[in-house]
């Protein structure tokens, strides 16, 4: 089974988003807060150094001394030129399309938080108009290097006390990926990167966050995943999940539950359904816990069915290659050519890869099929007394987190 395929048709089936490793995270600076607006409103970003001709930056055929010299003689009082050259070379050509980029207005008391996308087309400066229709001023950058971005949300950063740190010393341009967990947990309450599942609970008012509320939550998460993972298996997931807090007024609670196991999968549906209250591909509310372990259930069973299908016909096709290979190898000792055999030896060599990783493929598909058999077999009352259970802790869960002032909220903009 093709790993990210599967992780990635889970993520559509449960409308989870899903980070994707190979993008990085951007950190732009704005002027001090200035720009913040008019980057906001107008969705892009830019970089100053209007004289530069980016266009010569960029050719390879220019050395960096000389391109520094370029630069010095644009502007004479610039006593860094290298990272004015950095900058516009990072500009250009390491920030892709598709990857995330972060702004902060003034002070950062707030980010942005978009995806990074060309240099091509209109960009405009909008009229903004306050709740009253006013019209709001605001100051309207002049920079010549633009990018558009997407937008997806606006957060405050007081609300995370890791976030208020990390961004403090960072320069113009910096490439914060190392620390994007502390970005994705504020724009997404419920992602999943890199065979991880990230779930935060938000506290944002300041009503007191007792210690019955805090016994209670964690151990009604705790109910909620051993419950579900006993559906399938006698693992206890919980047992792997890691625990990040900084609850204060404001403050958050982040879980993060390992996937490196099927039993993951089944366990982060259930809980992602519960706490974001999601609805299904149709549109319509799930009636029930017994409703999300169904549609889990039918997720598994057609993936499986059509994975099997197709691992059946390439065995076929790799069997046929085999014996074709070997026919002509044995033809070839017969003929004693030497550099025939060493060559078929070579594409024999090959095709055993091809089914060794095919044998793979189908063991991965049988850890699928083994929850599911684990679920046939357990009895009704079995199945009963478990999705009870996730019930009654979801229902213990939603009245700590209420009475906490915890939440869990989707962002403005789904999974893209």
């Amino acid at each position: 089974m093709e790993k990210y395929e599967f992780i990635k048709q889970y993520c559509e089936t449960f409308q989870i988003p899903l980070i994707d490793d190979c993008q990085q995270v951007w950190f732009f600076r704005t002027q001090g807060g200035k720009y913040y607006t008019d980057f906001v409103s107008n969705n892009y970003v830019a970089l100053g150094w209007n004289k530069i001709n980016p266009d010569y930056v960029l050719r390879e055929s220019t050395s960096r001394d000389d391109l520094k010299n370029y630069i010095s003689a644009k502007y004479p009082n610039e006593r860094r030129p290298g990272l004015v050259l950095n900058q516009i070379i990072t500009f250009y050509k390491i920030m892709k399309n598709g990857d995330w980029i972060v702004i902060p207005s003034e002070g950062t008391k707030q980010i942005a938080i978009g995806k990074i996308e060309g240099f091509g087309g209109e960009f405009t400066h909008k009229i903004i108009c306050d709740e009253n229709k006013i019209v709001r001023e605001y100051s309207k950058c002049d920079f010549s290097n633009k990018r558009h971005v997407e937008w997806y949300k606006q957060a405050d950063v007081e609300n995370d006390l890791y976030l208020t740190r990390a961004l403090r010393a960072q320069q113009t341009i910096s490439d914060i990926t190392d620390i994007s967990e502390f970005i994705f947990r504020n724009l997404f309450p419920c992602y999943i990167q890199g065979m991880a599942a990230h779930f935060t609970l938000q506290k944002r008012s300041g009503d007191v966050y007792g210690f019955k509320e805090s016994i209670t939550i964690q151990s009604s998460i705790q109910q909620i995943l051993d419950n579900t993972s006993n559906l399938y298996s006698d693992v206890n997931i919980s047992d792997e999940m890691q625990l990040k807090t900084a609850v204060g007024s404001p403050g958050f609670i982040e879980m993060i539950i390992p996937m490196i196991h099927m039993i993951g999968f089944p366990t982060v549906a259930v809980f992602f359904v519960i706490l974001s209250k999601a609805k299904d591909n149709n549109g319509n509310d799930y009636s029930g816990i017994a409703a999300i372990i169904t549609a889990f259930n039918n997720f598994i069973d057609s993936f499986l069915n059509r994975h099997q299908r197709e691992a059946v016909a390439h065995k076929i096709e790799a069997e046929a290659r085999k014996i074709d290979a070997e026919a002509r190898l044995l033809d070839a000792q017969t003929r004693k050519a030497d550099a025939e055999t060493t060559l078929l030896k070579m594409q024999y060599s090959d095709e055993k890869a091809k089914r060794d990783n095919l044998n793979k493929e189908i063991q991965s598909e049988i850890n699928g099929s083994k929850l599911l058999n684990y679920y046939d077999n357990l009895s009704e009352s079995n199945k009963s007394e478990r999705i009870s259970k996730i019930e009654s802790a979801s229902k213990r869960l939603e009245r700590a987190t209420k009475d906490s002032g915890m939440f869990f909220s989707d962002s403005e903009k789904g999974n893209k």
